[in-house]
């Protein structure tokens, strides 16, 4: 079963000082909560790739569209780096029921992931 991942907000990551916390990718994949508020953003994904290889990144379409199945969309992610992703359109990649997207690793040893919700205005 996938492991659900912690949306971190970015403006708290700045306010505390911190970098967000990645985890350990899982070999089940990864779910997180991707929706659009109106005062959220969708969540952008960190990943850091540590392995001497490009990886891929697999991001399940949640929803049809009107002329059938959306295709999955697929990431390169390079070797030793760390990528930060755009945010995955909610209405195509969230689930409707739950608002969870989900995404698998072609390799998960070495390789650490998060979800960051980007930061627009400070709010003091």
């Amino acid at each position: 079963m996938a492991t659900q991942i912690l949306v971190q907000k970015q403006l708290d990551l700045v306010a505390a000082g911190q970098q967000p916390t990645m985890v350990n990718a899982d070999p089940t994949g990864h779910t997180y909560i991707n929706w659009r508020g109106l005062e959220n953003l969708e969540p952008e994904l960190y990943i850091e790739n540590n392995t001497a290889s490009a990886i891929t990144l697999t991001m399940v379409t949640a929803r049809a569209s009107n002329f059938g199945t959306f295709p999955n969309k697929v990431v390169t992610i390079p070797a030793a780096s760390l990528m930060i992703l755009p945010a995955f359109d909610s209405r195509r990649f969230a689930d409707p029921g739950t608002g969870l997207a989900s995404f698998t690793l072609s390799v998960t040893t070495n390789v650490r992931v998060a979800a960051v919700e980007p930061g627009r205005i400070w709010k003091e």
